[in-house]
């Protein structure tokens, strides 16, 4: 997808023969869309673009996608009384660079911001506060046989395949499972390279809708953003979360330059984001509604200063599988995960306790430093609007005062 000026002319020529921007039956009858239109101080052409790990209320968008100079920038979005997207505050700024973004770009474990790249055929990663990737691979080196890739994500819990990494390729349309392992550099070797199904119009975004969504049964779902089709697309997944290609329906065609998916967790909004076709953000909203996660504080570092790092995955709402995980923590190290209703900043161990213990897990991080426990939130109405806060904090022998904690985790249930 590096589109050279002849072939940027022939699809911009080529949409305008097709149908405008539309919804299709049935789905139609549940959801709308508007554009947001360009975002103010983001270089063109677009990339993939997701919402902050620690701010909802902060949209990263590829700029520069495809070339050499390609970055990931950030701006703060207006919202209604009613939460929804209305626009821009101010102009955006440089969150990292990012050469040759493409349309896939999604936060992972450890929240680690991962990232596709067209033409190289790469996979790169951005810790949190880096200002340039920190690991950066090429998947030829490691089984992929596919065209560059496009498109990834993470299969939330809930859905089949729950955990898994999905990367697929522009422009064969080659669907792919992966594996992450820790390589002790708060970063992840990607491994065990399966291709699952090919799929057609040229992926760009890759989307579990959310349960609650209005004719997209929960958890049996995926959307494509479909850059080459100008289309949205919806897929049946099999028992591995992989689409049937066999199953392909239009959601919203006539899209010109589909990129990047996301959901705001906020509103429930869809949003992606175009390369070309205006180089604009369009949002679907009807889905259905989940809490946002949110990091805050800082935790207590351990032995040569690492700190664990907590994280939330899946739909914060009631009655829903929710996969809480931790990483870079001290190797088998016993400890608990602290839930409580409240909020701290209490100085201690050279950090803060940053949530009150009032319902503590008890385990042991493995080998790399990572756990993962999946709750189910009750079926209870009341609950509707709770924050409920989470710290991850573990026995170190080598931390100054023999304690390691991760930063806090916001919940919001919707």
């Amino acid at each position: 997808m590096i589109r050279s000026p002849l072939l940027f002319a022939f699809i911009a020529l080529a949409s305008s023969s097709l149908t405008a921007q539309t919804i299709q039956p049935p789905f139609n009858a549940s959801y709308s869309w508007r554009t947001l239109g360009a975002v103010p101080g983001v270089p063109t052409p677009y990339g993939g673009a997701t919402f902050k790990y620690n701010d909802p209320d902060v949209l990263l968008i590829g700029g520069g996608a495809n070339g050499a100079s390609g970055e990931i920038w950030e701006i703060r979005i207006t919202r209604d009384v009613n939460g929804r997207i209305t626009g821009w505050a101010g102009n955006a700024t440089l969150l990292s660079t990012a050469p040759f973004i493409d349309g896939g770009l999604v936060y992972g474990p450890n929240n680690v911001l991962f990232y596709a790249a067209y033409p190289t055929g790469e996979i790169g990663q951005i810790k949190p506060g880096s200002s340039v990737p920190d690991r950066i691979d090429v998947l030829s080196t490691l089984g992929w046989t596919a065209p560059s890739t496009g498109a990834i994500t993470f299969v939330p819990p809930g859905f089949p395949g729950a955990g898994q990494t999905k990367i697929c390729s522009w422009a064969g349309g080659v669907f792919h499972s992966a594996s992450l392992t820790p390589d002790g550099n708060g970063t992840f070797q990607i491994g065990n390279i399966v291709s699952r199904a090919v799929i057609a119009g040229g992926p760009e975004g890759l989307l579990y809708p959310p349960p609650g969504s209005p004719a997209l049964p929960n958890y049996s779902r995926l959307l494509v953003a479909e850059y080459s089709s100008g289309s949205i697309a919806v897929y049946t997944i099999d028992a591995n979360g992989d689409p049937i290609p066999a199953s392909r329906q239009d959601f919203m065609i006539g899209i010109s330059g589909a990129e990047g998916a996301t959901i705001d967790a906020r509103s429930g909004a869809f949003v992606f984001s175009t390369y070309g076709g205006g180089n604009q953000v369009i949002v679907i909203e009807g889905f259905g509604s989940c809490g946002p996660f949110v990091n805050y504080g800082a935790g207590i570092p351990g032995a040569g200063g690492r700190t664990p790092s907590i994280r939330g995955v899946g739909c914060a709402s009631i009655g829903q599988a929710i996969a809480y995980q931790v990483g870079n923590g001290p190797s088998n190290a016993s400890g608990a995960l602290n839930i409580g209703f409240q909020q701290l900043a209490i100085p201690l161990f050279g950090g803060f306790v940053l949530t009150e213990p009032s319902v503590p897990i008890g385990h042991n991080l493995d080998a790399l430093g990572t756990w993962q426990v999946t709750l189910n939130t009750p079926p209870n109405p009341s609950l509707i609007g709770v924050h409920i806060y989470f710290q991850g904090v573990y026995i170190d022998p080598g931390a100054p005062f023999f304690v390691t904690a991760s930063d806090g985790l916001d919940m919001l249930i919707l």
